[in-house]
């Protein structure tokens, strides 16, 4: 019986080339990065271009965007209400069942200490907990009790370390939405304040023309950081263009002054021309 050889399909030899090829380029491409300064290239273009972008962008667009950004803050603190009330109402749960473990703790410790002295006089009846024990028997209770106060004595440690931590977890939360609270109001206020500016600018730009080259929390402070640094760099040139582009207390230009050239001949020796010339007015 002959045996026919699987043929290998021209399909898969133009892949497989596609593939070398690929990741000859890829692998050259890493090469330039590493050992050239095409990847700083790369990104000081991308930082000029994304800065350009960011001035063509007008002032009161980017104000009504922030305006929107604030407003969404809303919902932000409305988002973490629902966990903040479940840890809370975890903690008050977790505070009441160490409270109730402390109070039974604190019970069987009094028993214990009772049957404790109980068994040192060495009475061989021994009355506990409303039973009549021997001598042995209560000391084997005296054991019992004593390893399993022990155990609950640790897992109530353990609790108490965990509601801490708990407690602390909340009263992170809620200082942190009482600071976006606080944020929110002051991005309001400054948000104010930049538009009462663009506005002023607005009005002097009518009278003065003047040519411009135009997570949540985080993104609106650096925008109004931007906003304000724009405003005030205009405010810098509107001054500057007021001392030194307005014409009207240009002083007016010196007249030629009145020359005589028969008297300055007459001077020099020279005879005049004639009489009566004229006084010629020296041009520059």
């Amino acid at each position: 019986m002959r045996f026919s050889r699987p043929a290998t399909t021209g399909k898969g030899c133009c892949a497989m080339k596609k593939i070398v090829v690929l990741s000859l380029v890829a692998l050259g491409g890493l090469y330039l990065l590493k050992k050239t300064n095409a990847g700083s290239y790369i990104c000081t273009a991308w930082s000029n271009s994304r800065t350009a972008l960011q001035r063509q962008v007008p002032r009161s667009f980017e104000l009504d965007r922030v305006r929107n950004e604030i407003a969404k803050l809303d919902a932000d603190i409305v988002a973490m209400l629902d966990p903040i009330a479940e840890k809370k109402w975890a903690v008050q749960q977790l505070d009441r069942q160490v409270k109730a473990a402390q109070d039974g703790l604190t019970t069987r410790r009094t028993a214990l200490a009772a049957l404790a002295q109980k068994v040192e006089a060495g009475e061989q009846r021994v009355s506990f907990d409303n039973e009549q024990l021997s001598l042995n028997e209560a000391k084997a209770r005296l054991a019992n009790d004593f390893a399993r106060l022990k155990a609950d004595d640790g897992l109530l440690k353990s609790r108490r370390a965990l509601l801490d931590a708990q407690k602390k977890t909340l009263q992170t939360a809620e200082a942190k939405l009482s600071q976006m609270r606080r944020q929110q109001a002051e991005f309001a206020q400054r948000l104010a304040t930049l538009e009462a500016a663009e506005e002023d600018l607005t009005l002097k730009a009518i009278t003065t023309p003047l040519r411009l080259d135009q997570s949540r929390v985080a993104e609106i402070k650096n925008t109004l950081d931007n906003v304000q640094k724009s405003q005030e760099i205009e405010a810098i040139k509107r001054s500057l263009e007021e001392r030194f582009t307005n014409r009207q207390g240009d002083p007016a230009p010196e007249q030629a002054p009145t020359v005589d050239l028969n008297e300055i001949r007459q001077f020099l020796g020279d005879q005049p021309c004639c009489p009566e010339a004229p006084k010629v007015a020296k041009s520059k």
